[in-house]
This record gives structure tokens, C-alpha cells and sequence, in this order.
């Protein structure tokens, strides 16, 4: 079975080498070492016995074994589980005799250290005082786990509504991308990787968007693969999830982030989109900022367009189309924004009903208090409707005359 060392926790041991060991034969013994480690079952054990080396009292083992699935948050006073490590003399016909063993506590080991490695002398068995025994093995032991500590995920269990399961996720895969230095997140593509990799990206996407939660896993998987889609969404929910402005992101920062994004209410989800939107991070959205916000929305839809007609090319291959066939169509829609001014005409109606106080700058509660009234969404939707109409009937037309030179081509290819 495959397994991640990375991001699964285990306990590893190395029994290296062992010397001044029993003599069992005359001067000399035939040792072999057998392994003994916990489980994530504590009713289990893992053991592992070694390859038998003859005539020796320094034999070197290299004897590597590890365990998988065992975590700090396991142990209690009353379950300390050991790892034994016992030293036989190998014979043909005679039972093997004993020559000695190393009991080593788990609690000794803190999980994420590195490899420890050191010598341990050789004792006898619990219930057999009359066993003989002599010698040290260099063993090299590590216990890691990267589950969130105890301490951690005490400090804000309280606030979270994530599964502690995925709280754990965010965990390992944050210890993984962080900046070793700083010990944060340093760039949006950072925080996009950290998300798919920890599985849920297209989760956090469904929450941002009802129109994304629309779309299939097909199409998801195109915007997420598609870069300039990566760059933009990293970006803004970077921005979002940034509270002190320090251009980097640190553990406390992005999991009470994605604890309102993916757990969050209709007003802690407001308030994220609102940070996203404050584009200068100053606390308040200034006209100019809604109408970049709303351009955006032209950027958005051609990409969706291209990403759409991506996935249908072999269907327009064999109808004999090519995505340039669409450019026409794909312009006269997004040249609406450009045409009509659709940015300024969104960013009016946002500051006719959000920003109350007439100050030129609509602050977060003033646009918590507007994306939370269905009935002010309502007229504001009603007055987009209205205003609209005019763009929308110059549209028909542009895509009457694109779709008749796109018919005119196909016609022109079928004739040649």
C-alpha cells in the first residue's frame, strides 16, 4: 500500500548496527532482530523480524520499519504505547535463544522532530529474570505526525464550525507550503496549490459563487486549470483572507478564512466578498473600485466563454468549427461592457442603495446591510433589468449578424 510520509503520520524505527552482543555459539551467535511497534489499533502490533546475520556480536541490520496511522492525540496516561525491539541467536534445530531487548516509550518522541538516533543497551524481559543478555543497538527512531497539535486546534475549536477533519487537512497541507522563514503563506498560487491539494478548492469555489455551485466537475476542472482563471481567484481570495495587510498569509489567518468561507452565514460571507472588493485594503469601497470590480465581470465571462468552447472541440471538429469562429459572438457580448459602460452603470446602482450616508464610499456594513436585504436587492435587480434593455436588444442584433457570417463561412467550407 502507498503511503504519503508527508502527510500521513507513523512511527518509523532503524535498527543500524549492534555491538558487544551475547556470544551464544562459543565466542560468537547468529543474531536477528524482531521488531515490535504500535498501531493506530491499540489492540494491534506491528512486527517485523529481521534477516539472520552469522558469527557475529556487530552485526549490522539495517532493519527499517514503520507504522502508519498513529497520532500524539492517541496517547493518554493510560495508553503509552513502546516500541520493542528484541535480539535473538538464531539455531537450526534448538530453539532460539534470547539475547536481549530495548523498551522505548512513545511519549519520549515529540512528532514532527527528525530522526533520533542513539545507542541503547540491552535489558531482559519484564517476567524473565533469568535471561541472559549483553550489548547496545544504534537505533534510529521517528515519530511523525502531522495532525494539528492539541494545543492548536484548542486555541480556536471554539470558533470553527469546520470538521475537525478538515481543519486537520488545512494543517498538514499549510506545514507543507509555507515559507520556512516566515512560517506563512506567501503568494496567491501558494494558496491556490494549498487548497487543491488539501481537496477542497472546488468546495471553496461552490461557496463563492451560486453560478460556479452550477457548473459540473468537468467544467470546474477546466476554470481551475485555466491560469489566468488560477491567477484572478488565487488573487482575490489572497486579498480576502489577508486581515492585517502583511501581503502574507499566516495559519490563524487562512483557517478562520476558510472557516467563514466554506461554514460561513449569508453576512460572513458578504463580509469576505467585501474585503475581496476593497482593492486598495482601506477598509472602504470607493466608485472607482465597483467599477473595476464590475469590469471584472466582462473578464470572467469571456474566460468562462473560452473555457466553454474548450471542452466542446471535438464536437465543433466534426461540425467543422474552430473557437476563432466564435470570436465574433464572444466580442459583441463582452463589448457590451465597453458600448453601454455596464461597469459604471453597476457601480451607480451599488452606491444608490448602499452607501447610505452619501460619503462616496461604501464601508462594510453598509454593503453587508444592502447583500442581506432581499427586498433592496430586489429593486436594485429590477433597475439593472430596466437598464439593460437597451444593451440587450443591441446584442440581439450583433449576434444575428455574427451567427449569419458564421453561417456564411460554414457554407463557403462546405463548397470548396
Amino acid at each position: 500500500m502507498y503511503h504519503d510520509t508527508k502527510r500521513e503520520s507513523f512511527i518509523y524505527v532503524g535498527v543500524e548496527e549492534g555491538k558487544d552482543l551475547l556470544p551464544c555459539d562459543g565466542k560468537t551467535s547468529d543474531p536477528y532482530v524482531v521488531v515490535t511497534l504500535p498501531t493506530s489499533n491499540p489492540n494491534q502490533t506491528l512486527t517485523q523480524k529481521s534477516k539472520v546475520h552469522k558469527k557475529t556480536l556487530t552485526p549490522s541490520f539495517a532493519e527499517h520499519v514503520h507504522s502508519y496511522g498513529i497520532t500524539k492525540g492517541m496517547l493518554t496516561p493510560d495508553y503509552d504505547p513502546e516500541i520493542t525491539i528484541d535480539v535473538f541467536d538464531w539455531n537450526q534445530i534448538q530453539k532460539h535463544k534470547f539475547m536481549g531487548r530495548v523498551v522505548i516509550p512513545l511519549s519520549k518522541f515529540v512528532p514532527h522532530a527528525k530522526e533520533h538516533v542513539d545507542w541503547y543497551t540491552l535489558g531482559p524481559r519484564k517476567d524473565k529474570k533469568k535471561d541472559k543478555f549483553s550489548g547496545s543497538l544504534k537505533i534510529g527512531i521517528q515519530f511523525h505526525d502531522p495532525t494539528i497539535p492539541e494545543d492548536e486546534l484548542a486555541a480556536i475549536k471554539d470558533r470553527m464550525k469546520l470538521a475537525k477533519q478538515k481543519i486537520n487537512t488545512l494543517w498538514i497541507e499549510f506545514q507543507e507550503k509555507k515559507d520556512k522563514t516566515s512560517g506563512e503563506i506567501s503568494s496567491p498560487d501558494e494558496l491556490m496549490n494549498l487548497l487543491e491539494q488539501s481537496g477542497i478548492l472546488i468546495a471553496v469555489m461552490d461557496r463563492w459563487s451560486r453560478k460556479m455551485a452550477d457548473l459540473d466537475r468537468r467544467t470546474h476542472e477546466a476554470f481551475i486549470k485555466d491560469p489566468n482563471f488560477r491567477k484572478f481567484l488565487g488573487s482575490t481570495w489572497f486579498r480576502c483572507l489577508d486581515s492585517d495587510n502583511s501581503g502574507k498569509l499566516s495559519w490563524n489567518e487562512l483557517i478562520m478564512g476558510m472557516n467563514m468561507l466554506l461554514e460561513g452565514n449569508s453576512e460572513e460571507m458578504c463580509r469576505m466578498v467585501f474585503r475581496s472588493q476593497d482593492l486598495d485594503k482601506s477598509g472602504g469601497m470607493s466608485h472607482d473600485e465597483a467599477v473595476k470590480n464590475a469590469e471584472l465581470t466582462a473578464v470572467l465571462f469571456r474566460m468562462g466563454f473560452s473555457l466553454g468552447l474548450e471542452l466542446q472541440k471535438v464536437e465543433m471538429k466534426k461540425a467543422g468549427l474552430s473557437e476563432t469562429d466564435f470570436d465574433g459572438i464572444l466580442n459583441a457580448i463582452t463589448g457590451l461592457w465597453d458600448t453601454f459602460d455596464l461597469a459604471k452603470m453597476e457601480a451607480d446602482l451599488l452606491f444608490k442603495y448602499c452607501d447610505k450616508d452619501k460619503d462616496g464610499v461604501i464601508t462594510e456594513d453598509e454593503y453587508v446591510a444592502f447583500e442581506t436585504n432581499p427586498t433592496e436587492r430586489a429593486k436594485r435587480d429590477a433597475e439593472i433589468a430596466e437598464k439593460m434593455k437597451p444593451a440587450l436588444a443591441h446584442l440581439e442584433q450583433e449576434v444575428i449578424k455574427e451567427t449569419e457570417k458564421l453561417i456564411t463561412r460554414l457554407i463557403s467550407r462546405a463548397s470548396r
